[in-house]
């Protein structure tokens, strides 16, 4: 298949003034129904899949460009692997939020945290390390509005328990702390979150 590529072009026109941001970025297609905006406007984040295979990461690129700006900002996932789309980008545009399985024995989600303007050296784990029985790992996770901290669902010491975490945006994930109160023994878990403005 050829790459997709990405423009930036002003919503009044003219089409002669469209930016290309992207080219064959590291050998890689563009996955541009995965890109999202930061909330200051600054930069297009997406997922690329290496040419010719399924070897995905995450990118930014500045909205004015040029191509040659476009910087990798994930660790590349291997082709058992899987980056999830719905990435989240926090409030201030400074980190982007985002689950991914990276282990080719785990087949889990974990939570990661990586600079938008990168480097992919930045990328930090925010999930603590899943127990090997856990079906998904880490669910649902939202940032906190003030771009401090990211609160998610998961399973992180009990494979059955899925409970309620918060954790600094930047990490460590030995940081993180639990927010909801001990299980019932016969079973039970956290549902759902949200944070109050």
């Amino acid at each position: 298949s050829e790459p997709g590529i990405l423009y930036n072009v002003p919503i009044a026109g003219p089409n002669s003034a469209a930016v290309q941001l992207t080219d064959q970025v590291e050998g890689s297609t563009v996955s541009a129904t995965t890109m999202k905006l930061t909330p200051d406007g600054s930069h297009a984040v997406f997922i690329g899949s290496l040419f010719g295979t399924f070897n995905a990461a995450l990118y930014s690129v500045p909205v004015n460009g040029p191509p040659s700006a476009t910087t990798r900002i994930s660790d590349v996932a291997g082709v058992n692997n899987l980056i999830d789309v719905d990435f989240e980008i926090s409030s201030d545009s400074l980190r982007l939020v985002f689950r991914a399985d990276f282990d080719d024995s785990a087949n889990q989600f974990s939570l990661y945290s990586s600079p938008v303007t990168g480097p992919s050296t930045g990328m930090v784990q925010l999930s603590t390390v899943l127990p090997p029985s856990a079906p998904v790992g880490i669910g649902q996770f939202t940032i906190s509005p003030d771009s401090s901290r990211v609160v998610y669902i998961g399973t992180q010491t009990v494979a059955d328990e899925i409970e309620l975490h918060s954790v600094p945006i930047a990490g460590p994930s030995a940081a993180g702390v639990k927010l909801n109160k001990a299980l019932p023994p016969d079973g039970g878990g956290v549902l759902r979150a949200r944070i109050s403005a």
